[in-house]
């Protein structure tokens, strides 16, 4: 019985899996990749098997503590639970409160898609600037005026310092901008 709608995919596949014991053999592969003992239901001759004692699983294989005795299809392996297929939710209905901490990876985030809003103080260090090939250091001072050329996002793309020269033909004297930004790391 359901609450609401009836589902109109199918959740749950039963399956069982049969083997002959021999006496000797010890692992079993089953039909299905299961994550733990407990996601099955084993008996051997009739018996059922403890899942924290008398076998573990790994993948596809379950492997008994001691081999189970000859039988012809005296060892069943039922399994509890396999889902067919996943829940996908639709776009956009995933909010902040859904989503574990820490759980989100930059592998997950597409390029060029956080804003200045979106990062925290101090978090981008400068592994992670682009190189702009101006060499950090002082230009202008005495005898020379800086020339700079700043992009459209705010990057010093060109540095040099330009000679200045008096009518007398001396130089004179500038101011100095220094150019020496840190953005964290």
């Amino acid at each position: 019985m359901y609450i609401g709608n009836t589902p109109t995919t199918q959740l749950y596949n039963s399956a069982l899996d049969s083997f002959n014991g021999d006496g000797t053999t010890v692992a079993f592969t089953v039909s299905r990749v299961v994550g733990t003992e407990k996601d099955l239901d084993v008996t051997v001759n009739g018996v059922p098997q403890d899942p924290n004692n008398s076998y573990t699983v790994n993948g596809d294989v379950v492997t008994f503590t001691e081999a189970p005795s000859v039988g012809t299809g005296n060892i069943i392996v039922r399994f509890r639970a396999y889902v067919v297929t996943k829940i996908v939710p639709d776009d956009e209905t995933v909010t902040a409160a859904m989503i574990a901490n820490n759980s989100i990876t930059g592998v997950k985030i597409a390029t060029g898609t956080l804003t200045g809003d979106k990062i925290a103080s101090g978090t981008i260090g400068s592994s992670n600037l682009t190189i702009t090939g101006v060499s950090a250091g002082t230009y202008g001072g005495t005898g020379n005026t800086p020339s700079l050329i700043i992009d459209a996002q705010g990057r010093v793309t060109a540095a040099i310092n330009v000679a200045t020269t008096s009518s007398g033909g001396g130089t004179s004297s500038a101011k100095s901008i220094i150019l020496n930004a840190v953005f964290g790391g």
